[in-house]
């Protein structure tokens, strides 16, 4: 546990909970909290205590980490499964959009229900860390990995993200409608504006890249603003 760890280490080197409180510029009254098992360091308190006794926060969470793990990985195993099974599906269906659509939506209806499961458990048991740390997974990176902030201010940012991510699937997904035209295993949709063949076919990957953006960036804006929301809930209800 946290709290044994985070006792054994200050004896080891002799401070006293006062002289740990002021190093991490906390009150006395949340060293003894962490200590007492009542309450857990945020991730920037855990930060700071692998710092100060020269430890790696993974060794300070072992114990959380090895609980999420059977958990995760039981997961895992499900969501490759429900990746070869879209891709079956669309072979089945002799369509490449709509095998390259069950290939994503499966695993992530399985990854949601995943979070769901693992964040109804760490509440229940008050474990505001481990919840944090999940819904930390989830949270848009940037291109080094570091986490988008998550306050007001950087929303812009936010949405430049979901914007590119949108444009990225909807490219994506209008390239497997043509690919399966070419080899005759999809169709197009019939629109017909002009009368001539190659314009309306052009029109046509238009309009279903248009329609695929939209509803690619209405997920990702609800999804990930609804995660923030959550992730600045922590601790605060």
């Amino acid at each position: 546990m946290v709290s044994e760890k985070l006792k054994e280490l200050r004896k080891k080197i002799g401070l006293t909970q006062e002289q740990l409180a002021e190093k991490l510029n906390v009150s006395r009254q949340a060293v003894t909290k962490w200590e007492s098992g009542l309450g857990l360091p945020d991730i920037e308190n855990l930060k700071n205590i692998s710092l100060i006794f020269h430890v790696s926060t993974d060794s300070l969470l072992d114990n959380c980490i090895e609980k999420n793990i059977i958990l995760k990985d039981k997961f895992t195993v499900i969501k490759i499964a429900l990746f070869a099974l879209g891709i079956a599906l669309g072979i089945v269906a002799e369509s490449f959009s709509f095998g390259f659509v069950m290939a994503l939506l499966l695993p992530g209806t399985a990854h949601y229900i995943q979070t769901i499961t693992l964040e109804r458990k760490f509440r229940k048991e008050k474990d505001t860390l481990s919840e944090k740390m999940i819904l930390t997974e989830q949270l848009q990176k940037d291109f080094y990995g570091r986490i988008l902030n998550t306050n007001s201010q950087s929303k812009k940012i936010r949405i430049k993200r979901y914007l590119a991510e949108a444009t990225l699937m909807a490219s994506l997904f209008t390239l497997f409608d043509i690919v399966g035209v070419i080899f005759k295993t999809g169709s197009i949709g019939e629109i017909q504006l002009f009368g001539h063949k190659n314009l309306d076919n052009i029109m046509s990957y238009a309009f279903s890249f248009v329609l695929s953006f939209i509803i690619f960036f209405v997920l990702d804006y609800l999804r990930y603003e609804h995660i923030v929301k959550k992730y600045n809930r922590i601790g605060k209800e």
